[in-house]
């Protein structure tokens, strides 16, 4: 009786002892198998082991890995056509390289942090950037500005920054002898020992209807309400002149001041005011406006000193 292995693997030619006497010769069965297996090793040119490799491999198109993934040192994981993306570990540190392009995070929110879970900076989406030191913040931006705990380091004239709120803009204001106001902006204080320092500015020019005007300078003023608490000018005159042959021309300054202001708790409305008290209209020249030349505005910074 012949003892057959087809490609199957299935074995015929045994009885159901092994042997017609119903015993089972192991030596004669191993020698059979393996013979069956060298047989087709030599057709296909691959082993049974290198079989059941290439039936567990993942295919080029793409699978599901239910292992582990493991790199040697140096060994990189290269993403783009031109390997435009390196994640490996070179012995002694993990890296993420981008030889060219952007490193993009997106996120609903990105957390930075050491492996202990401390943060240390955090974007918030649609809102706050954090920065921590030893897992305490720092830093917080807001819609309005900057919040710091604790001392900025070397502004030693500024002391602790609390928070600064910024107003400005490009539209056109004019006063002919008599004052208008520019510019406002409030703030609530957050500690009732700060200070605020305030400052102001704009680009003014004069325009006249008049057939010749050398007029004065204009006044810029920063008031609490009606309280004056700064007023500041150009020195150089005069800014305006026509002639029979030349209608005119601006002599556009810029004007700018701040101060150091001391008030109590709660809000506090700075304006920012023209004045003018000779002829001619005194024009806020401000950028998008004829000649325009800048914006006008206001910055508070609340500040600990």
């Amino acid at each position: 009786m012949a003892i057959v292995i087809n490609g199957s693997g299935t074995v015929t030619g045994l009885a159901v002892g092994g042997l017609p006497d119903d015993s089972v010769d192991a030596g004669s069965l191993a020698n059979s198998i393996n013979s069956e297996i060298t047989a087709n090793t030599a057709k296909t040119g691959i082993t049974s082991a290198q079989a059941t490799a290439i039936t567990a491999a993942l295919p080029k198109a793409g699978g599901t890995v239910t292992g582990n993934v493991i790199h040697n040192d140096n060994v990189k994981a290269l993403f783009g056509a031109g390997a435009d993306l390196e994640i490996y570990h070179d012995g002694a540190h993990n890296r993420l390289q981008c030889p060219t392009g952007e490193l993009k995070l997106r996120a609903s929110a990105v957390r930075l942090g050491s492996v202990a879970g401390e943060n240390g900076i955090n974007m918030v989406g649609d809102g706050a950037v954090e920065l921590y030191h030893n897992n305490v913040k720092k830093v917080e931006t807001t819609a309005t500005g900057v919040t710091v705990t604790g001392a900025i380091a070397g502004a030693t004239n500024l002391g602790k920054v609390l928070q600064v709120k910024h107003s400005s803009t490009t539209s056109s204001a004019s006063s002919t002898n008599n004052t208008v106001t520019i510019q406002t902006i409030t703030l609530t204080k957050i500690s009732s020992t700060s200070k605020l320092l305030i400052k102001g500015w704009a680009y003014l020019g004069q325009k006249t209807t008049g057939a010749s005007t050398d007029g004065a300078n204009p006044t810029l003023t920063l008031e609490n309400g009606s309280t004056e608490i700064l007023k500041f000018y150009h020195s150089d005159v005069p800014m305006w002149y026509t002639s029979g042959t030349y209608n005119g021309t601006y002599d556009t300054h810029y004007y700018a001041g701040e101060v150091l202001y001391t008030i109590g708790s709660g809000s506090i409305t700075i304006n920012l005011k023209l004045g003018s008290s000779v002829d001619g209209v005194w024009v806020n020249r401000s950028a998008g406006a004829s000649n325009g030349f800048g914006q006008t505005g206001i910055t508070i910074m609340e500040i600990e000193v």
